[in-house]
């Protein structure tokens, strides 16, 4: 996980709030359904216009979990043709992905806090 410089270092207010982006995951995944997902898009669409880092966090953030969406989408998929045998198998995996979104939003808020854009592992860069 490789820093990314910013021109311009973020003020106090920005790293907070990106902070907060990345920890809204968590927060959203608690309320349930697309929540995780929800939540941190409505907080980068409310400010992606008056911060370069803030928009890079929020972009960041969203597209972590609309890949997480994806990939869940696909091990769904899989199920069909095994009648549902590989979800079982995978239920320990889909566990571990709330344990992962947990980390990597604390990491991701960690690095925001202190003006690095956190690029998530096996990010599908879907926004630009």
């Amino acid at each position: 996980m490789e820093k990314q410089p910013v021109k311009n270092f973020p003020s106090r207010e920005e790293r907070n709030y990106a902070a907060l982006i990345h920890l809204s995951q968590i927060v959203g995944s608690w309320i349930g359904g697309i929540g995780s997902l929800v939540l941190p898009l409505i907080m980068w669409l409310l400010k992606r216009d008056e911060s370069k880092f803030i928009d890079e966090t929020g972009k960041e953030v969203v597209n972590f979990q609309l890949s997480l969406y994806i990939y869940l989408i696909i091990l769904w998929l899989l199920t069909l043709p095994t009648l549902g045998l590989i979800w079982l198998a995978a239920l320990p995996f889909i566990l571990a992905g709330e344990l992962i979104i947990i980390i990597f939003a604390v990491i991701g808020a960690v690095k925001a806090a202190n003006g690095e854009i956190y690029r998530y592992p096996l990010n599908l860069r879907l926004i630009k």
